[in-house]
């Protein structure tokens, strides 16, 4: 009697595991924020796979560590990134030698605010930046 009421339950508890994961991924949004690997400065890619536009993309945050001078003129505003597309988020930056760089990027998508934290470690020669690792 024992088995069958063990094998009852775990068979039920096997059986709700794929509508749990389900449901987390449709809460998630498909929306992608990278560090550009090789460019003139700092440059962060969003890339939205979702049917409808991000709104207020901007850098919430951005802390770096090294031998590294930002410029002027960011990009670090955008009111709109439309569905299945890519925009671009540009700090110009001077330096030498490696830098670590933090940033937090805050969308809103349907009407609810989403932050992602990304962390780059780059070589920075003059204004060129190589990432050297992204996590």
């Amino acid at each position: 009697m024992k088995k069958i009421v063990f094998a009852i339950a775990v068979s039920i508890l096997l059986a709700s595991l794929p509508f749990t994961s389900l449901a987390h991924e449709i809460q998630e949004s498909n929306v992608e924020i990278h560090f550009a690997w090789f460019h003139w400065g700092i440059v962060i890619m969003i890339f939205n796979g979702e049917n409808a536009s991000l709104h207020n993309v901007f850098i919430q945050s951005l802390d770096v560590a090294g031998l590294i001078f930002l410029g002027a003129n960011w990009l670090d505003y955008l009111s709109e990134v439309g569905s299945y597309s890519v925009a671009y988020l540009i700090i110009p930056v001077c330096g030498l030698g490696h830098a670590v760089v933090t940033a937090t990027i805050s969308y809103e998508y349907e009407g609810e605010t989403y932050e992602k934290t990304i962390h780059g470690f780059f070589l920075v020669l003059g204004a060129t930046t190589i990432l050297l690792e992204e996590w």
